[in-house]
């Protein structure tokens, strides 16, 4: 597997459209970014996903990127999964440094499940387990989603890993079937 992503730089969030007051391209603006976030996946005028920008919609805060997972099977690549979303300010940019946390990524489909995950009903029906779900702090990597497996059944996987270790663990988990798990170090390659 390969995470792989690029921290945004502070002009990133310096923005044209936060400081725009038209209407027309704000509206936009703002279509572009949802239907980016959650392709044909979620309409772009639902409550939820107008949620999810209002939520995101300080540029002077965020930056909206990918975050892209490759998978590979001795050596040859087979398939990826990513996940758009949000870049906090790193917190040496921001007005109260400190306060804020360090900078993080929290993916749309990311969002979305914590949404589920803390009860909100609109958000468990418009979860898609097959998207990728990636969150970035500080300390950790998480990727989730789902595929289809062999049998035509939904297998759910999970990878975590610490960054200041590179320990990871991925999970499989079947349908009706125990939990797959391994688990070992990463290499790191920065450019």
């Amino acid at each position: 597997m390969a995470v792989y992503f690029n921290l945004p730089q502070t002009k990133d969030f310096e923005r044209y459209w936060s400081s725009t007051s038209d209407p027309e391209i704000l509206n936009i603006y703002r279509w572009v970014k949802i239907h980016t976030a959650f392709n044909e996946e979620l309409p772009t005028e639902s409550a939820i996903a107008n949620q999810w920008y209002d939520d995101h919609s300080d540029d002077k805060l965020y930056a909206f990127e990918f975050v892209n997972m490759e998978a590979y099977d001795k050596g040859m690549f087979t398939y990826w999964v990513s996940d758009y979303g949000r870049w906090s300010r790193p917190a040496e940019s921001q007005r109260q440094a400190l306060d804020d946390a360090g900078v993080f990524f929290e993916g749309a489909w990311a969002w979305l499940e914590n949404l589920a995950i803390n009860g909100n009903t609109p958000a468990v029906l418009a979860d898609d387990p097959k998207q990728g779900h990636i969150e970035i702090s500080a300390s950790n990597i998480y990727v989730h989603y789902s595929f289809k497996n062999q049998l035509d059944t939904l297998t759910s996987y999970t990878l975590q890993v610490q960054r200041s270790t590179g320990r990871f663990t991925e999970t499989y988990e079947p349908f009706k079937v125990s939990p797959i798990e391994d688990s070992g170090t990463c290499m790191v390659f920065k450019e």
